[in-house]
This record gives structure tokens, C-alpha cells and sequence, in this order.
């Protein structure tokens, strides 16, 4: 899995979409931002260097697989394996990033 580490350390936004990790009804504080809509539900799940965990504390309404978002902070190099609940049973995800998050919102 190759990092971009030139991004590491910066901060900046990026766009993309939730797949919920952590929630209390639907608020998201911690998430896997990924590439496409709906990706991690259907096997294959994106590379590693293509998705982000974000802890976001303060929360996130969440709107759906298909809403897309921009998620402000400051990326991370961190290597994590996330259990992913599916309709059709579990999988486990590898991301290769990490993002405390200062802000998500719906993108338009």
C-alpha cells in the first residue's frame, strides 16, 4: 500500500462519501470517508490509500451511503482494520489514513 506522503502532516479538504463506524442513532463521530458512493458495501472495498477513518466527536447527521460530504482537517498516515456491517454479513476494511476532522459538511 503506497501512501502519499506529501499529504501527510497538511491540513486541507476532502470529498467523498460516509460509511459509519461509530454512531448514536445518526449522528457519525467516526467514519470511513471513501471514493464512491456506496463502496465497502460491495466487495471489493477501495485500496487502502484511497480511504481515510475520521473521528469527528462533535457528530455528523447522516444522510445516507449516497450523500456526498467535505471533511476539513489534517491528514494522517495510520494504518487501521475496520469491521464493516453489511446487509449480507461483515467485512474487514484496511485504510491507510487518518483524520481528525474540524468540519463536515453536505457537499454542494
Amino acid at each position: 500500500m503506497k501512501v502519499n506522503n506529501d499529504l501527510i502532516g497538511k491540513q486541507g479538504r476532502l470529498p467523498g462519501f460516509i460509511v459509519p463506524l461509530e454512531f448514536d442513532n445518526l449522528t457519525v463521530t467516526e467514519f470511513i470517508l471513501v471514493p464512491t458512493a456506496g463502496a465497502c458495501i460491495h466487495t471489493p472495498p477501495p485500496p487502502a490509500n484511497q480511504m481515510v477513518v475520521v473521528s469527528f466527536p462533535q457528530g455528523v447527521q447522516f444522510r445516507g451511503l449516497y450523500t456526498p460530504v467535505w471533511v476539513e482537517g489534517t491528514l494522517a498516515q495510520q494504518t487501521n482494520s475496520s469491521n464493516i456491517e453489511l446487509s449480507d454479513g461483515a467485512t474487514d476494511v484496511t485504510t491507510a489514513y487518518t483524520m481528525e476532522a474540524q468540519s463536515v459538511e453536505v457537499y454542494e
